[in-house]
């Protein structure tokens, strides 16, 4: 039945006092107004649930999909401009054709992953109108204004990058410039961003204290985490595209022998790239589970070993098998140059150890060497001590390779790297949401409060 009208957030607790609402929405209570029957006026309660999958999975998709379509911008975009310049350096054609395919790529993706993101917002907004009004105002600043402003810029820089090419033919270091705004803008936009999400799995501060909301405890840590993951995952994405173009076009006859090179050297450029980096986000995930450890030890614990325990241990197995992948996909392009019989045979018991790591990541809690430490963390060091060998044996190999056609393994292995990858971001995206369970703000606001309707 409907219920009398009250001023937002009373009910709520201190953290959602009438007091902070009215300081980014200026919201005010209102004057009792007489009704037909004489009583207090009434406003019908409505919430909405998603029928079949439920709020959270509508929003989770929607999100998952702006994220892997933006990751890919913004990773392959901080790729461009150092292209460019490699280009104009070293001269030669490939960095320049990469560079430009990649400002490409960005300008025809850009407004699909907004289009996601917008998707995703308005569905927060009529889901959960309590927990966007509480955050919109807690952040009113941040992600109005500086985030609102660095969206034009980097909306300008992205599209002026792209067609300016032919146009700034004779000024390159400008054009180059215009990437790097476009590379600066959108790291600052993340970094504005993620307090929302942030301050849900480790609030802290409030409307009296909003440098503390802001900077909150998982926030310093959030933010280079995002940062390895997009720059790993956009090339490791290109390289599984070239696997795929390779598995498609095999054999067709529809492209020269100079095409197949370029597509070749593109896809061992920025698998090694992409690899390279992976290596530091096993450090940065240390670093962004002991802040979540300390400010907020119920997340953690159900995120390690509670009920989301089985995402943990799925998330260091797809890790893993992107480790496995791209070694395998070195062994196999080792084939291009002439390898010692020693290195061949290393790198091939190297899979092996690797494969053995993934077994001991994926074992659960309660079995033998199935605890996480510290049979992960050897899981972890496994991974990323073979991956640095292999690459200190491939790196050098390279300068004589001849960049002739791979077996369709090679290609396949490609393909495989850039499922994994995907599967890998929606899973730590999962983890994170759902380590807070059942709560929208961690202890602070549950489902039922948070889909209530502010009502002015």
């Amino acid at each position: 039945m409907p219920q009398p009208l009250v001023e937002a957030g009373v009910e709520a607790g201190p953290l959602y006092s009438p007091r902070s609402f009215r300081f980014g929405l200026g919201l005010r209570r209102p004057a009792a107004q007489g009704s037909l029957d004489g009583g207090v006026t009434t406003v019908p309660e409505f919430t909405f649930s998603v029928p079949v999958f439920g709020n959270r999975w509508a929003i989770g998709v929607a999100f998952s999909l702006h994220i892997l379509v933006v990751a890919f911008v913004i990773g392959t975009a901080m790729v461009a401009p150092v292209a460019e310049l490699l280009g104009m350096r070293r001269g030669g054609e490939r960095w320049e054709k990469l560079a430009r395919q990649i400002s490409e790529s960005v300008e025809k993706l850009f407004s699909w992953g907004a289009t996601w993101a917008a998707f995703a917002l308005v569905l927060i907004w009529g889901l959960y109108p309590r927990l966007w009004g509480y955050l919109a105002s807690l952040f009113l600043v941040q992600t109005i204004i500086i985030a609102g402003l660095l969206w034009f810029v980097m909306t300008a820089a992205a599209y002026a990058y792209h067609l300016s090419w032919e146009r700034l033919r004779s000024h390159r270091l400008l054009h180059n410039a215009i990437g790097w705004i476009f590379v600066l803008s959108t790291m600052l936009f993340i970094n504005t961003i993620i307090v929302w999400d942030t301050q849900q799995l480790t609030p802290a501060g409030g409307p009296a204290d909003l440098l503390s909301a802001a900077i909150n405890p998982s926030y310093t840590a959030e933010s280079p985490h995002r940062h390895i993951g997009n720059l790993s995952y956009g090339p490791l994405v290109v390289a599984a595209y070239v696997g795929m173009w390779s598995l498609l076009f095999w054999g067709r006859g529809q492209f020269g022998d100079e095409e197949w090179s370029y597509h070749q050297w593109l896809a061992d450029v920025m698998l090694l790239l992409g690899l390279g980096v992976l290596l530091l986000q096993p450090i940065a995930g240390w670093f962004y589970v002991n802040q979540i450890f300390v400010a907020s030890p119920g997340a953690w614990a159900q995120m390690m070993v509670g009920p989301s325990g089985w995402k943990f241990r799925m998330m260091i197995g797809l890790l893993g098998g992107v480790f496995f992948f791209g070694n395998l996909y070195m062994l196999l392009g080792m084939g291009r140059g002439t390898p010692s019989t020693a290195a061949i045979r290393w790198m091939r018991l190297s899979l092996v150890l690797l494969a053995m790591a993934i077994g001991l990541a994926v074992l659960p809690k309660d079995v033998p060497l199935g605890t996480m430490n510290p049979w992960k963390y050897v899981a972890l060091a496994t991974y990323m001590l073979v991956t640095i060998i292999n690459l200190a044996i491939y790196l050098p190999s390279r300068r004589a390779f001849v960049w002739i056609r791979q077996s369709r393994l090679t290609w396949i292995t490609l393909a495989f790297i850039g499922a994994l990858i995907m599967a890998l971001f929606i899973t730590m995206g999962s983890i994170r949401e759902t380590a807070r369970a059942p709560y929208l703000i961690y202890r602070q606001m549950g489902p039922e409060q948070s889909q209530e309707l502010i009502r002015p």
